[in-house]
């Protein structure tokens, strides 16, 4: 705030505070911050990508997406069309976010944050083979655990076994204690019968996903992966209780959620699973994704259908965009 005293009048000064308060999520106050920086210097392009970016956030989609086409119509850069994409995808208007960040891609080729947000896109229409040929581009321009593991998920969910251990593993390389991708890595194992090391990575998972607890014992995300975990390997009694205790730590946690509704479905509780996998849709969990998700095929049948066509009206009542 020194700098307001000291040149109230100076645009990138009001470009700062709103990027301060956007990354802080103090929307209301960013978008005032934006629009006095827009109002000082209306040719600038980069005030009005953030403002964009600071409404698909507070989920006012149709304003956000004005004022992305405004940056690029003053100055149509790869980063202006990569945060019209963004702000498409968390929308769930995925095909127009395609578009969006196909351009970015063609601004800038080496670009790996781009490959790896369109192969999402693609991920979450369910077009396996573009998600995978763009994840595997996002791998080799930037190799981090989290591209390796958006890649393994795409090809377990192709059922390409092998090459989603040999990812996972490279993404644990990048990221030791990462407690989710040990879990999936136990789940591949399973997949491919190795029952001893699927059990050891889910043993490994539990021990990492503790550690977090001690940092934050708040941490619903690692209480829930403990209770998959739990489950997995016979341990229901705790199973269940850290699954309720995961919603109870954070209710408007999405993935918590439907994580939490795989543990009950294999518990044999469809009723608290099928109330769960709602809670998720209406919070902006993508249908297609829950209805692929072979972790939740013993739920299917009417009821679910049901469930979802309930979340699907919870969350237009809320205004809860889309999931990421």
């Amino acid at each position: 705030m020194e700098a307001l005293r000291i040149d109230p009048e100076a645009a990138p000064v009001y470009y700062s505070l709103g990027n301060m308060q956007y990354r802080t999520g103090q929307y209301e106050s960013a978008v005032a911050s934006l629009r006095r920086a827009i109002e000082l210097q209306p040719d600038a392009d980069e005030p009005h990508r953030l403002l964009g970016l600071v409404l698909a956030a507070k989920g006012d989609v149709d304003a956000a997406v004005v004022e992305l086409h405004r940056a690029i119509d003053m100055l149509p850069r790869w980063n202006n069309y990569m945060s019209l994409g963004y702000a498409l995808h968390t929308a769930g208007r995925y095909n127009d976010a395609i578009d969006a960040l196909r351009r970015a891609i063609e601004l800038q080729p080496s670009n790996s944050e781009a490959y790896q947000l369109l192969g999402t896109t693609y991920h979450m229409i369910g077009d396996l083979p573009q998600a995978i040929g763009n994840y595997e581009h996002a791998a080799r321009l930037a190799p981090n655990a989290y591209a390796y593991g958006n890649l393994a998920l795409a090809y377990y969910t192709a059922r390409r076994f092998d090459e989603a251990r040999d990812a996972y593993l490279e993404g644990i390389k990048f990221d030791p204690n990462n407690a989710s991708l040990h879990r999936d890595l136990a789940d591949v194992y399973q997949r491919l019968g190795r029952a001893g090391d699927a059990r050891a990575m889910y043993d490994r998972t539990i021990a990492l996903a503790q550690e977090q607890l001690k940092v934050n014992p708040r941490n619903a995300l690692s209480v829930v992966l403990i209770a998959i975990c739990e489950e997995s390997t016979g341990r229901r009694a705790q199973a269940e209780r850290h699954a309720t205790e995961a919603i109870a730590l954070d209710p408007t946690n999405r993935g918590v959620r439907l994580r939490a509704a795989k543990v009950y479905a294999e518990l044999g509780d469809r009723s608290a699973a099928i109330d769960a996998v709602r809670a998720a849709v209406a919070l902006g969990y993508e249908l297609a994704i829950i209805r692929s998700d072979d972790e939740l095929a013993m739920l299917r049948g009417a009821d679910l259908e049901r469930a979802l066509a309930a979340g699907l009206t919870d969350r237009k009542t809320k205004g809860v965009r889309g999931a990421r």
